[in-house]
């Protein structure tokens, strides 16, 4: 589910996608694109290219003043050959998983940060 929170960060900084290319080992498998997409809800496109190193090329063009921005890097990815849409009913209950996932992750939170200052007391003796 962490992919979903990837998407909440591009959100937050005014980077909403209305769809996003795959690309890395997991771009090889069909079902695992059409996980993501019913996931994150939008259409994911694979590209003719899909080995990691060129999202990587193309943020560290970013990075490196090649491109003014996440957006001017896009118009310089290989373009999808297929599209995978989104199934409705997939993502609304990836959406309840999610929404249980991130309360999880919140009390599990608290719970290590207990954990951790009753460890800083010292051993039991």
């Amino acid at each position: 589910m962490s992919i979903r929170d990837v998407l909440g960060e591009f959100v937050a900084q005014d980077l909403a996608l209305s769809r996003a290319l795959i690309i890395g080992g997991g771009s090889q498998s069909p079902t695992w694109r059409q996980i993501v997409a019913d996931v994150l809800g939008i259409p994911i496109g694979l590209p003719s290219r899909t080995d990691a190193s060129v999202g990587v090329a193309l943020l560290a063009g970013v990075g490196a003043g090649v491109f003014a921005d996440a957006r001017s890097a896009r118009a310089a990815a290989p373009e999808a050959q297929h599209w995978y849409e989104p199934e409705a009913s997939a993502h609304s209950r990836y959406t309840e998983a999610y929404g249980l996932y991130r309360d999880s992750a919140r009390r599990l939170r608290e719970i290590h940060h207990a954990l951790s200052d009753m460890e800083s007391r010292g051993p039991v003796s």
